[in-house]
């Protein structure tokens, strides 16, 4: 490509050459501008990448900017390939994320026209999506896991669940014109969940439900979380203390707990085998509790909205930003 268009070099990198400087990318060099588009915000990204490649050391061997190519080799190289991929890929899916988070209150079929708000600065100031226009009252469900094309499932005003699409980012919606099964709760039957290939029925009562599209968890009235990929069969209940909210991240289930003998405020916890590990630093913020809060994550980076605050943490809920 750099032979055809000389110029394209500044933005033109080795899938692990970008990984390794996204790496160290300091999002906080992502403006505030919520007013820029998606591609605005990639591009801006993008260049803050390129920019890093004076800034640091060369390699002591450039080789290690490539992908070792594994086509008719051992299976050992196979594994050596995707042991250079897969770091890559992810530093690089850290930093388009930042770029562009979505959040939403959940709202009632009877209420007005609820609202979904667009983060393009990493959390740091929101803008209304124009869900009103499609008269959405409550929120059911959201897919956010193809680019810039997110999904979500809603309630209008006389309770008829509806799909909806936006193809830039959450800013414009639109009526689904073939609405495919996804993921989400029964909004009559809090022991019912709707998946990909049918009804079921839950094992418990839920509270809240989070799916990345493959798998879905399930947050109990009683505190225990309980996970599936099918929906038909659910694993043993893992309890969890005063637990609030659950979602998916690269690593597992993440769960959030408030007003925990030992913590008055927000911590986290990771499930993952069936275990629920240590929790992280405790957050002190104001007006948590449940049904206001919500937390996903991908690729190391985690995203809790509690009360009228966003964090992010880098580590996995350890520490929170």
């Amino acid at each position: 490509m750099v032979e055809l268009l000389p110029r394209a070099s500044r933005h033109t990198f080795t899938l692990r050459e970008f990984g390794r400087l996204a790496e160290v990318a300091d999002l906080a060099e992502l403006q505030p501008a919520a007013d820029l588009s998606i591609d605005s915000r990639m591009r801006e990204a993008v260049e803050l990448v390129a920019q890093l490649r004076g800034s640091l050391p060369p390699l002591a061997d450039p080789a290690d900017d490539d992908v070792i190519d594994p086509y008719r080799q051992s299976p050992e190289m196979y594994e050596q390939s995707s042991q250079q991929i897969v770091p890559a890929v992810n530093s690089t899916v850290r930093l388009l994320r930042a770029a562009s988070q979505l959040g939403g209150g959940v709202g009632g079929c009877p209420d007005p026209a609820g609202s979904l708000e667009v983060s393009f600065d990493d959390g740091q100031t929101w803008q209304t999506g124009e869900a009103h226009t499609v008269d959405a009252r409550r929120l059911l469900q959201i897919v956010a896991t193809q680019g810039d094309l997110v999904r979500l499932a809603a309630q209008k005003a006389q309770c008829a669940t509806e799909q909806l699409r936006s193809f830039i980012g959450g800013t414009s919606w639109q009526l689904e014109p073939e609405p495919s099964p996804m993921w989400m709760l029964d909004p009559a039957d809090a022991t019912l969940v709707h998946t990909p290939i049918g009804a079921h029925t839950l094992p418990c009562q839920a509270v809240q439900l989070a799916s990345d599209g493959a798998q879905g968890a399930v947050l109990c009235s009683d505190g225990a979380v309980v996970t599936s990929v099918d929906g038909e069969t659910w694993s043993e209940p893992v309890a969890v203390p005063h637990g609030v909210a659950i979602g998916f991240t690269s690593e597992g289930v993440a769960v959030a707990s408030v007003g925990e003998p030992e913590c008055a405020g927000v911590r986290t916890r990771l499930l993952a085998g069936g275990a629920i590990g240590a929790p992280g630093a405790c957050v002190d913020v104001a007006g948590a509790g449940d049904g206001n809060t919500a937390l996903t994550g991908d690729a190391g980076e985690w995203y809790l909205w509690a009360g009228e605050s966003f964090l992010r943490s880098a580590d996995a809920g350890q520490t929170w930003g």
